[in-house]
């Protein structure tokens, strides 16, 4: 159970975490109040209980669509990219989807995404690793997915200031085999 003692900002971050927690190989949800927040940044870091290893998620919202997310999460070294939705897409987004990455100091990428239930899309750990860079250093990131009837959708995330939200993913990940 989930107890929300903080603004909506917090609550709708708790969301995320759990929805992302019930996929990704993190051992539980970061709670509310186990949240801290730098620049757009909502992130935790726990122990995972039954196998003691490190665990990091870092958040950032969506300026379109505070239910969209981008989560970046780290592992045993494991680095995986998400795009949450608090609820789930509203639209349909099939078992793999592409997501084109767009940011002003990158080539334009094309992504696969593994559809996690209605709520997640996961790029693969390798290629999350791949893209680590463009996530750290670029002031903000467009991420652009079709629904089913070819319409892109597309978000827009804010990555910058993200020195302290993203610094223990960076030590544990970065270097990581």
């Amino acid at each position: 159970m989930i107890i929300i003692r903080a603004p909506l900002y917090f609550a709708r971050v708790c969301c995320a975490a759990v929805v992302l927690a019930a996929s990704l190989p993190l051992a539980s949800a970061a709670r509310a109040d186990d949240l801290e927040r730098a620049g757009p940044w909502a992130f935790a870091e726990r122990i995972n209980e039954s196998t003691h290893a490190q665990e990091q998620i870092a958040l950032t919202p969506a300026a379109e669509d505070p239910d969209i997310w981008l989560l970046l999460a780290c592992t045993q070294s494991r680095f995986t990219a998400s795009l949450m939705h608090n609820v789930g897409f509203a639209y349909a987004v099939g078992s793999q989807s592409t997501l084109i990455l767009r940011t002003e100091d990158f080539p334009v990428i094309s992504v696969a995404a593994k559809s996690i239930q209605r709520t997640q899309l996961t790029i693969d750990a390798t290629t999350s690793r791949h893209l680590m860079p463009m996530f750290i250093q670029s002031e903000r990131i467009v991420i652009s997915i079709n629904d089913a009837d070819s319409t892109a959708r597309d978000f827009t995330f804010s990555l910058q200031p993200n020195d302290l939200s993203l610094a223990k993913i960076v030590r544990d990940c970065a270097t990581g085999s």
